[in-house]
């Protein structure tokens, strides 16, 4: 057997399992509805609606039958509640009216309600002690539908109900200046040369202020071998018959659809079947979205073979869609890419990548929602890429890697919430979740990694950082795997193991493992992180790991 020869360097483990806590009630069973009444709340009435009913969303106590599923709060912990596009409330809801419950603190703490993502508030909602239940409302802005909920310290029982929201400011339904119907019995040929005439008349008099709506009925429209098969003025939209009905084709050298506006594409299906050139510019595209432009695209699915399906250098929303390169190149070949100061929101919808690449690379903002992101691409597909100069927000989704090398990498900043990410793959290659010199924060997650380690945590500049609250984290080799120059901080969380171990530390890496269990089921000699390191209650470790 081969043997790893590791050097361990600080590690500082507190655990609370099994602690008496003075002063917390034993049961709290009897808080079945929190709080005071709301209290005066300054929102504008346009678009307000309040519910006849509180819908509770969170209540971490695992009582009822709350919205989302979410652990206790630990120190610095946050839950992300997401609540457009749940229980009728919109997607596009800007505000919510929210009543938050603290119970079972374990000490002196506070809590904070914020937009997520956004930076933490200086005011506190209410500052909850040991054995008390404290409650407040309040209206809280949403970011992408959703708020986040964060502790200072100790552990915290947090229960959360929305009373009412605030639907984004508008005018009215939406109105077009004109439709045009395209018919879709002709040949695919001459339905394609009907599409583009349509376009081409619409995009010399519509406008933002006069949109105009292409209503394409179900056929099949072929748009031939050209450089881009359609591009979209400023206020022009097309709506198909449903995305098995209606199905757009090209051979295009660039891309199938062009945004160069304020442009909408629904109900339809984009095909590019140009294979593009992994060697020069990116080629074969199904969507490009200019610079300064703004794409909504909701229940279409866009496919492609060649170097990139989705090249985003504006503002994209991508709801109830699929994303789809099915290019069998070795390398090269992404399924979306966001441009650097670019801004992706992808809702309910699944990106899938068969080439050994990326499925999504950012290097913008982007924002995964509700989705699966899915690579099959061996030897280097991943899932995401986040780049350096990436931000990115994933919640409640699935990213998995079924065949290629990793799950994630990042070098810019992640937070992920309340998903699952997992790698089938079996090759001693395979990654997990990946954070060189970049920030990640894992929350109410799970990551599984049939390869070698579940998250890897290093630094080239010492500037890796990240955090792992309330989740599991499994990989066949090592569970958590913490660099030289590297610093992670664990909170009650699960890290398991099958060989070597389920927690290692690197010398010159700083780790802190907090209310956290460590096991592996057939570690190798000498490779614990355990070795030398004092614990309050080592019972709480495998005893082969901790003997």
């Amino acid at each position: 057997m081969a043997v790893w020869q590791r050097s361990f360097g600080v590690v500082v483990i507190v655990l609370l399992f099994g602690l008496a806590l003075p002063g917390v009630s034993p049961s709290v069973a009897q808080v079945s509805e929190p709080g005071p009444d709301p209290v005066q709340l300054s929102m504008s009435s346009a678009g307000l609606v309040m519910l006849e009913t509180p819908i509770r969303f969170v209540d971490t106590r695992g009582l009822g039958s709350p919205i989302h599923v979410r652990s206790p709060l630990g120190p610095g912990g946050v839950i992300d509640v997401p609540i457009g596009g749940f229980a009728g409330i919109p997607l596009g809801a800007v505000a919510a009216v929210v009543n938050v419950t603290g119970l079972n603190a374990t000490e002196m703490t506070d809590v904070r309600v914020y937009p997520s993502g956004v930076g933490i508030p200086t005011v506190s909602l209410f500052n909850p002690a040991p054995g008390q239940v404290t409650a407040n409302s309040t209206v809280v802005g949403l970011a992408d539908g959703s708020f986040d909920v964060r502790n200072a310290g100790g552990s915290i029982d947090v229960i959360v109900d929305v009373m009412g929201f605030q639907r984004a400011p508008t005018s009215g339904n939406q109105a077009f200046d004109r439709t045009i119907i395209i018919g879709g019995s002709g040949s695919p040929e001459a339905n394609g040369s009907m599409l583009i005439g349509a376009v081409s008349a619409a995009n010399t008099v519509a406008s933002a202020s006069d949109p105009w709506l292409i209503k394409v009925e179900p056929g099949r429209y072929e748009l031939g071998a050209s450089t881009t098969g359609i591009t979209l003025e400023d206020g022009v939209h097309i709506e198909g018959s449903g995305q098995a009905a209606t199905i757009v084709t090209c051979t295009c050298a660039d891309s199938l659809v062009q945004s160069s506006g304020d442009n909408q594409i629904a109900d339809v299906t984009l095909e590019n079947q140009e294979q593009g050139d992994t060697i020069g510019p990116p080629g074969g595209m199904g969507l490009r979205i200019d610079s300064g432009s703004t794409l909504l695209l909701t229940r279409t699915s866009v496919i492609g073979v060649g170097d990139l399906v989705l090249d985003n250098r504006g503002t994209a929303t991508v709801s109830d869609s699929e994303i789809v390169n099915r290019s069998s190149s070795f390398f090269g070949a992404d399924g979306i890419v966001n441009a650097e100061g670019a801004e992706i929101t992808l809702l309910n919808s699944t990106i899938t990548n068969d080439a050994s690449s990326a499925t999504i690379r950012n290097y913008g903002h982007a924002t995964v929602r509700g989705s699966v992101v899915e690579t099959t691409g061996w030897p280097a597909g991943t899932a995401v890429a986040n780049e350096a100069t990436g931000t990115a927000r994933i919640s409640n989704s699935e990213v998995r890697s079924i065949g290629g090398q990793g799950i994630l990498g990042n070098q810019g900043a992640v937070i992920i919430d309340n998903s699952l990410l997992r790698n089938t793959s079996t090759s001693f290659q395979a990654s997990g979740v990946s954070n060189r010199d970049g920030t990640l924060e894992l929350r109410n997650s799970t990551v599984s990694n049939a390869g070698f380690s579940g998250v890897s945590n290093f630094s080239l500049d010492s500037t890796a950082t990240a955090t792992i609250h309330n989740s599991v984290v499994d990989g066949e080799f090592t569970a958590v795997e913490n660099g030289a120059g590297a610093n992670i901080s664990v909170f009650g969380s699960a890290l398991t193991s099958i060989f070597e171990a389920g927690f290692v530390n690197a010398a010159g890496g700083t780790a802190t493992v907090v209310d956290s269990s460590i096991d592996a089921t057939d570690p190798v000699d000498g490779l614990v992180v355990c070795v030398a390191v004092s614990y309050v209650n080592p019972n709480s470790f495998n005893e082969n790991v901790c003997p």
